[in-house]
């Protein structure tokens, strides 16, 4: 609980748009201990603990309770009253969920200490989760059977140059990066695993192309520093990570614009996991000539993993073929239904595999009895 003589709020340099009035409430140290780490974070919705509540203040209280649908209310009345908007701390999980739904980034702000002592007034604070679309890893807030990556789109650098892009899921380890001449292409190839989040550079254009299809498709966007997009800074941070000496350990020599794209996507995960991703061990080609390219408006009108009628997954054709058990089962599958394959061999090897089972009645359901004994390993091992 909060000390009785700590003041209600709390940030130290104003938001943006912040009215600035000689209010007593804005002025207290809890207020400008607000202000502090909403200016280390100001991309983010920064939920502020004060007791048993976690407070938005400002212009993210007015974001916080239209998309909660909560009431805003404000610090004080009159000139200087500072718009807030609150959630029980017990629920905040539920409402950082629908928060991230919604495509908001969050930085929670908790207390690391007990209740001020009488005579002292301020209980220090610091964010201590940063939680994005791209990047949860709560498995309370994902689909176990679909992942969630991360996206990340590396532009030509020049003229003749590739687009360069990487797919990370941070909670399996899977890490896709690849590069090629067909921009478009390559977006739609993308946009088939539908990331929840893309990082893009600040000093990509809004009007570009790729960039447009993503905000199309109703994908939230995050700009960063162009210096994570660099070709040299990128090139140090992958090499460092997978301890090699040279990007050709990673079969990613000769291509500049996917080693782009990969050390943004590092960079990233770094910061708002506080921590290097370490349980990222290897890294994968995506390519468009291994599978069938499949755009967004075939995987519609096809109804491969949702319906016309409603868009639900009943009716679709992985509906019809998913009988998996696990959580790893089913988003396997669901990247085999959108990703077709075009090698003859490999199409035979998994109708053998098949076959050896459908001939094997009592093999198939004994390991069907133990696969149903099995959660999701993939994303625990991952944490």
């Amino acid at each position: 609980m909060e000390g009785p003589r700590e003041d209600r709020a709390a940030p130290l340099a104003p938001i943006a748009d912040t009215p600035r009035s000689a209010s007593v409430a804005d002025d207290t140290p809890m207020m400008k201990q607000y202000r502090e780490w909403k200016r280390r974070y100001p991309d983010y919705l920064l939920l502020f603990r004060l007791g048993d509540f976690y407070e938005a203040f400002y212009e993210d209280a007015a974001v916080a309770a239209r998309a909660l649908d909560i009431t805003l209310t404000s610090r004080q009345k009159g000139d200087g009253a500072i718009p807030m908007a609150g959630v029980p701390h017990h629920a905040v999980e539920g409402y950082i969920a629908r928060l991230i739904r919604t495509g908001h980034k969050v930085a929670v702000c908790d207390q690391v200490e007990a209740a001020a002592a009488k005579g002292r007034k301020l209980i220090r604070r610091e964010v201590v989760r940063l939680v994005t679309p791209g990047t949860v890893t709560d498995t309370g807030l994902l689909d176990g059977r679909r992942h969630n990556f991360l996206a990340a789109l590396a532009p030509a650098a020049g003229p003749g140059d590739r687009l360069g892009v990487a797919l990370v899921d941070v909670t399996t380890a899977d890490f896709w990066v690849g590069e090629a001449d067909d921009a478009a292409a390559l977006t739609e190839a993308v946009l088939l695993r539908r990331p929840a989040e893309l990082i893009v550079p600040a000093t990509l254009s809004p009007a570009d192309p790729c960039l447009a299809r993503f905000r199309e498709a109703g994908i939230a966007v995050t700009t960063r520093d162009p210096g994570d997009f660099a070709s040299r800074t990128a090139e140090e941070r992958l090499r460092a990570h997978f301890r090699v000496a040279a990007l050709e350990g990673l079969g990613l020599g000769g291509q500049p614009a996917a080693v782009r794209a990969g050390g943004a996507a590092l960079a990233y995960l770094q910061e708002t996991q506080q921590a290097p991703p370490s349980h990222l061990t290897r890294i994968q080609q995506l390519t468009l000539d291994d599978h069938l390219a499949l755009d967004e408006t075939a995987v519609r009108n096809l109804e491969l993993v949702e319906s016309l009628h409603d868009r639900a997954a009943r009716g679709s054709l992985l509906w019809a073929l998913d009988r998996t058990l696990t959580p790893m089962g089913g988003r396997l599958l669901r990247q085999w239904v959108l990703r077709p394959l075009r090698d003859a061999r490999e199409i035979q090897r998994r109708l053998a595999a098949v076959e050896a089972l459908t001939e094997a009645p009592a093999l198939l359901e004994s390991l069907r009895e133990r696969l149903g004994e099995i959660g999701d390993l993939a994303r625990p091992l991952a944490e």
